[in-house]
């Protein structure tokens, strides 16, 4: 699997059936411009968008990411993230272990 996106209709079901196989989770807030060049983890990327609008590039497709979208990314596949700031965005994000994400750069 490279990536995962859908909307998520009932977030208390999802949540109980998310944490079951990543059972550690943290809360990521922003609200200043962002961007996170091209990278890749050694684990599973999962998000839960609670707030704000942001833009990830994933195997060079634009996935737009807005309130109640869940995205999965694989390990090891490349992708970037932006942020162009306004409106705060919060997003839950899920790991497999209490370890958070290491970001593994492809770019300079």
């Amino acid at each position: 699997m490279t990536f995962l996106v859908g909307n998520i209709p009932d977030i208390e079901k999802f949540l109980t059936t998310i944490t079951e196989q990543y059972p550690y989770n943290d809360t990521f807030t922003c609200e200043e411009s962002l961007f996170i060049p091209t990278h890749t983890h050694e684990d599973d990327e999962v998000r839960l968008f609670l707030e704000g609008h942001a833009t990830f590039i994933i195997d060079n497709v634009l996935v737009n990411c807005y309130p109640g979208k869940y995205l999965k990314i694989g390990a090891h596949c490349p992708h970037s993230f932006k942020y162009n700031g306004g409106e705060p965005l919060t997003v839950l994000r899920f790991y497999k272990n209490e370890k958070m994400w290491g970001a593994n750069y492809l770019t300079k």
